[in-house]
């Protein structure tokens, strides 16, 4: 992520560079084993991340925006998911601060999911949903039942879903980095 916040300088708009910076935060805390900060920098890059999506869906409104199923779909996914999460995983978390900054964060993590597939292009649509996914098997993990190789499938998730919606927001601020077609 580290890497991600440098490139970022030179690549992308301040907001993605604001998230980079903050997961990394949310990294160091997460390696130090200290969950309540982790939670709270990732809850401040979810809400940048969200911010650049909503900023640009607005641009996207200008030119027709995104209608009918998808958003219906996307909607209903976005909720589908934030319930099942509510009712099946965050209950299990020790009550107080933790609990309650996972019911905040699952919301902003969805939300910033549902704007991702909001955008209606598949790296940021399926790094917002890897994003999430990552972030269920650590609560799951944590907190319900543990998860075989869950280091190995949270990380490759996480990372994974950081350098789609990271090269997808390069690739909208410099569409001169796409390969030219001939």
């Amino acid at each position: 992520m580290v890497s991600l916040f440098v490139f970022g300088f030179f690549l992308q708009s301040w907001p993605i560079i604001v998230a980079a910076f903050f997961s990394a935060v949310g990294d160091t805390f997460g390696y130090l084993d200290n969950m309540p900060p982790q939670i709270g920098a990732f809850a401040v890059a979810q809400c940048f991340y969200i911010g650049y999506f909503l900023s640009r869906g607005l641009k996207m409104k200008k030119q027709g925006g995104v209608k009918g199923i998808w958003f219906a779909f996307c909607t209903l996914l976005a909720v589908g998911v934030y319930y099942i999460c509510c009712e099946k995983v965050i209950p299990f978390a020790p009550e107080g601060v933790i609990r309650i900054g996972f019911y905040v964060y699952g919301g902003l993590v969805i939300t910033m999911m549902w704007s991702a597939l909001m955008q209606k292009d598949w790296m940021w649509g399926i790094g917002g949903v890897l994003f999430v996914f990552s972030d269920a098997i650590i609560a799951i993990n944590a907190f319900v039942t543990p998860v075989p190789h869950e280091g190995f499938v949270i990380m490759s998730t996480y990372y994974a879903a950081q350098i789609l919606i990271f090269l997808r927001c390069a690739l909208e601020k410099d569409p001169s980095l796409l390969p030219v077609k001939k």
